[in-house]
């Protein structure tokens, strides 16, 4: 009975979200305390589980946060690796080489094609940090991310290089 209440209430549009969303909660609780007298227990412990975990938006403010260290310790090391040019993540790669010609920084003519979609949002963010900060963490942050995919391999590695390396070329395999 009250799940059919609570499924009614999440699909009435008539309601605003944010009432709808304390109704459900409220419903939800409500079902579970006849269930279960504990349950509110075992739903606080994990409220302040998931208050502990980062969200998205605190996941940027860190980053942001300890742009500082971050950007001393990886950006020497990002120009001194080679990209291999065949990488499939080619905007990435014009990032990185932006980067690595002009690191002082930004304009509007600085392509953030390489930055996915909340990346983007954090770094249009109104706070007290230069945006050529925000370039160099997000940038960083994505080397990481498409190093690990291999959507950007690196010339001179053995782990991060593409897999077509490890493979007879076609040629040689046809002969």
């Amino acid at each position: 009975m009250q799940i059919r209440l609570i499924g009614g209430i999440s699909r009435d549009n008539a309601i605003p979200l944010s009432q709808r969303n304390e109704k459900v909660i409220n419903l939800v609780d409500k079902y579970f305390e006849a269930i279960d007298p504990s349950f509110n227990n075992h739903v606080a412990l994990m409220e302040k589980q998931l208050e502990a975990t980062p969200t998205e938006r605190n996941y940027y403010d860190y980053l942001f946060n300890s742009s500082t260290s971050l950007i001393k310790s990886l950006c020497p090391l990002v120009k001194a690796l080679v990209f291999n040019d065949e990488s499939f993540n080619k905007d990435l790669l014009k990032a990185i080489k932006f980067f690595k010609n002009n690191e002082s920084s930004i304009d509007n003519n600085t392509s953030l094609n390489f930055l996915k979609n909340k990346q983007l949002i954090a770094f249009q963010r109104e706070d007290k940090l230069p945006d050529i900060s925000k370039f160099k963490v997000l940038l960083l942050s994505q080397i990481d991310q498409s190093l690990r995919d291999r959507t950007l391999t690196l010339n001179y590695s053995y782990r991060f290089v593409p897999d077509s390396y490890f493979l007879i070329p076609d040629k040689e395999w046809n002969e």
